[in-house]
């Protein structure tokens, strides 16, 4: 899908705007990309009104906003309409449930090969974590890795399993260079729904059936 005009990112940090151009180049997606945020979660939230009137301004060019919805206490259609009730007809506004972490384990295979464990270590249903990031992490504090041990996760003299120094940066690799997006979209529903509603919106925007 070849694209004329720009495609406008809105995300909550690096590790998201990798999986987004991964994703769009694994979807066969060509075009400019401008990626904005980066900052955060309510950096986001707090303009999204701004986004959204720049969509509704520049209506020739799409835009994609994507946030983690970090908690299953809430139903994530009434979280989009309460953020964004009123979208332009040019923005696809997204939840990730719950984090973005589950769409890159929703590759199973991959991931397990990756991190250096038994896929069976890998949640099935990724979609329906409570907490993405926290089971991730202590599915790399159990690596055959020395390395991604190291470079993911460290264990506080509390015994807490926290982020390490290179957590970003291996998931950016990952993201990068071993994603299925085919094979995630597979075990996870909510990927498999944003990459339906991308591709419609993207559509429009290149003359090609969804």
């Amino acid at each position: 899908m070849n694209l004329e005009t720009r495609i406008h990112i809105v995300v909550e940090g690096t590790l998201d705007a990798a999986v987004v151009q991964s994703l769009l180049t694994q979807l066969g997606v060509r075009a400019e990309l401008s990626i904005y945020g980066q900052r955060g979660k309510r950096y986001i939230l707090d303009r999204l009104k701004v986004y959204n009137y720049a969509a509704m301004n520049v209506p020739e060019e799409p835009w994609l906003i994507l946030v983690d919805k970090d908690t299953q206490h809430q139903c994530t259609p009434s979280m989009v309409r309460e953020w964004l009730p009123n979208p332009a007809s040019s923005l696809c506004f997204r939840v990730v449930e719950p984090e973005i972490e589950a769409w890159l384990m929703a590759d199973t295979h991959n991931f397990a090969k990756f991190l250096r464990v038994s896929a069976a270590r890998i949640p099935q249903f990724p979609d329906q974590l409570q907490n993405a990031k926290e089971a991730l992490l202590r599915i790399a504090s159990q690596s055959r890795s020395r390395d991604i041990r190291g470079d993911m996760c460290r264990v506080t003299r509390h015994g807490e399993v926290v982020t390490g120094p290179a957590y970003v940066s291996r998931l950016i690799e990952f993201a990068k260079n071993h994603w299925s997006v085919e094979s995630a979209r597979g075990q996870s529903p909510c990927l498999d729904r944003s990459i339906r509603r991308i591709l419609e919106l993207l559509a429009r925007f290149s003359g090609a059936p969804p």
